[in-house]
């Protein structure tokens, strides 16, 4: 436990402030959970490539890669290449953040690297906060709650102390399998039962909303351009 806040096979696709560090934010990270081999965890096979892949998709994948790499050394510590390579980020912004708890930042890495891997936009260019705390999450994606988890979606365990950002991976029943940073200080597959988590994201539903509003925003431009409107 610490006492900070904070390969696979093909995926298929899916339909699916600046962080400041201060006293409130401490809480304990939850590790608990089964962990489970790659064969249990992971989404069915690709669909034909007709059919794009989601970006939360992708992000599962991005983050499966990492699973049974090294843990952090010493124990607790939050540091070894794998783990300095998530908390920096895909644009290296993130050297204040090395050696913190990085269950929030995984997710954050996973969605930003899936997007440059798939050649969109990155994702939360609209967003100040850096994303590291599990209750930016949260917060900054209130519009976008899901009531049901789907594979791709961001899940959050906020409940008792606990604090811990996980990406599903694959729904059954009653039982959520994910791939999660910060897990014993690695990155894992774990299976938890639905009841343990408290909020749902629907991250490519943002996705789609910023996409439109930049398409929008682009022929307002050309219109007033076109118009010769300034």
């Amino acid at each position: 436990m610490s006492f900070f806040w904070p390969t696979m096979a093909a995926l298929g696709a899916g339909g699916a402030a600046l962080f400041l560090f201060t006293p409130r934010a401490l809480a304990t990270e939850d590790e608990s959970g089964d962990v489970v081999p790659a064969r249990e965890a992971v989404l069915p096979p690709a669909l034909p490539p007709a059919v794009p892949q989601s970006l939360g998709a992708k992000a599962v994948e991005v983050l499966s890669r990492y699973v049974g790499k090294a843990k952090g050394e010493p124990k607790g510590s939050h540091r070894n290449p794998f783990v300095d390579e998530i908390v920096m980020g895909v644009r290296g912004d993130g050297k204040k953040l090395l050696g913190k708890p990085w269950c929030a930042l995984a997710v954050k890495f996973s969605f930003e690297k899936a997007a440059m891997e798939l050649s969109r936009p990155a994702p939360f260019a609209a967003i100040k906060s850096k994303l590291a705390a599990v209750t930016d999450w949260r917060d900054q994606f209130k519009a976008y709650h899901a009531s049901e988890p789907k594979p791709g979606m961001v899940a959050l365990i906020l409940h008792g102390g606990v604090r811990h950002a996980t990406l599903v991976s694959r729904v059954s029943g009653g039982t959520i399998y994910d791939v999660e940073g910060n897990h014993g200080d690695a990155a894992a597959f774990v299976k938890r039962p639905r009841s343990k988590f408290d909020y749902f994201i629907d991250v490519d539903a943002y996705v789609r909303d910023q996409e439109r509003a930049r398409v929008a925003g682009l022929d307002y431009a050309l219109g007033c351009d076109l118009l010769g409107v300034r």
